[in-house]
């Protein structure tokens, strides 16, 4: 099984590392960051129970309306 296909819960350090050379290899505005990095998190929670948004939400630990928001905010599809 591939570290993708983890939980966040047993991912967060390779989350973690991503999001650091991520930061130092763009120019990006923090708010810019906050949003890709909030989309690779959501996109892997959705991937990881197979686009069931109440599942995803569940192990986002967020309520499903805001993961419904952040989806359509976003811009994230299957």
């Amino acid at each position: 099984m591939k570290k993708s296909c983890l939980p966040i819960s047993k991912n967060k350090k390779q989350l973690k590392q991503t999001a650091v050379v991520t930061a130092l290899n763009d120019d990006l505005a923090l708010p810019e960051h906050l949003a890709a990095y909030e989309t690779q998190l959501i996109r892997q929670a959705l991937e990881a129970n197979a686009w069931s948004q109440s599942q995803a939400a569940r192990q986002l630990r967020i309520p499903v309306q805001t993961l419904h928001y952040k989806i359509k905010k976003l811009g994230i599809r299957e």
